[in-house]
């Protein structure tokens, strides 16, 4: 009988003392049992030291501490040291279902897929959200990612050795995992969407966090549309545009979300410019016609903000 591979997962966390006894109980509770998980604790000063020092007795995880430098830094770091043949993340305010492991394992070896992705189900305080799908399991497209189809991308599997490079990006603080993606199909290497929900991801609708991260998300934003425009990922010019119409879109919601209007409306009018066919969401077509309108905008902004709340829309 053919052994079970190691499967390494690494849970970076940083100041998530209250969430991370769930996600590590989740690993815990795997109908797969030949693991071992990477606790990479980026600089926690809220006692997440001293409560894991309690809280670990199986010899299967290992926790380690290192000086705050992000979250892409701190996987890459469990990367490093993994010794699995497969590799998967898990965020400390997240938890795996039961069968994540041993599901994602039997479908990668019956389809000879080199990395897999799963359904997630995601809790906002007002309720859930599961994304429908109509296939059972199907090969993931840049279309897919284009259309924001695949909901959690860093919810990954991925089998050692597909790429040259299987560390993050640490200049990327947004979308690393999508150029982690893109890298393994740049590569020619197959992703399998499974469309069961494996994984659980839990939203923080909280206001005020989210308003004070306007900044970098902007910064980032910026950074990863000159990133899409020297096409690292050997792109079609087709999807290359796409994707920087989407990025373009978004950048000028964030814009909005901090009142700098005549910069959500350049970003806005350039992602409505290109003329490939996009699907185009109903929030960006009022952004659009309303963007003329700063007092109109800052009720669209608060009602925006409210839906967000209730998991109604995705910012």
């Amino acid at each position: 009988m053919e052994a079970e591979p190691l499967v390494s997962i690494i849970l970076p966390t940083y100041n998530r003392c209250h969430t991370i006894p769930r996600a590590i109980n989740s690993v815990l509770n795997q109908t797969y049992t030949n693991w071992e998980l990477i606790i990479v604790d980026d600089g926690s000063t809220d006692g997440t030291k001293n409560l894991l020092r309690e809280l670990i007795h199986d010899k299967r995880i290992k926790y380690h501490y290192k000086k705050n430098k992000g979250p892409s830094s701190a996987r890459n770091f469990g990367v490093s040291i993994s010794k699995g043949t497969y590799i998967c993340f898990l965020d400390s305010d997240d938890e795996f279902v039961a069968n994540k492991l041993i599901k994602h394992i039997f479908e990668m070896k019956k389809f000879n897929a080199p990395a897999s992705i799963s359904n997630v189900r995601v809790y906002y305080p007002h309720g859930k959200k599961i994304r429908v799908y109509n296939k059972k399991r199907f090969l993931v497209s840049y279309q897919n990612l284009i259309d924001s189809k695949i909901g959690s991308l860093m919810n990954i599997v991925i089998k050692k050795g597909i790429i040259k490079n299987l560390k993050l990006d640490p200049t990327l603080s947004i979308a690393e995992d999508l150029d982690l993606i893109l890298r393994i199909l740049e590569s020619n290497q197959s992703i399998l969407f499974i469309n069961e929900t494996l994984l659980n991801v839990y939203k923080d609708t909280n206001n005020k966090r989210l308003s004070s991260d306007y900044d970098r998300k902007i910064k980032n934003y910026l950074f990863l549309i000159s990133k899409f425009q020297n096409n690292p990922y050997r792109l079609s010019n087709e999807h290359r545009d796409l994707f920087l119409k989407k990025f373009y879109l978004e950048l000028g919601f964030f814009y909005c979300l901090k009142k700098d209007y005549l910069n959500a409306r350049v970003y806005i009018d350039k992602g409505m410019v290109f003329q490939q066919e996009y699907k185009i969401s109903i929030k960006y077509k009022i952004l659009h016609f309303v963007i003329q309108f700063p007092k109109i905008l800052d009720i669209f902004t608060y009602i925006g903000l409210k839906l967000w709340n209730r998991g109604l829309i995705k910012l």
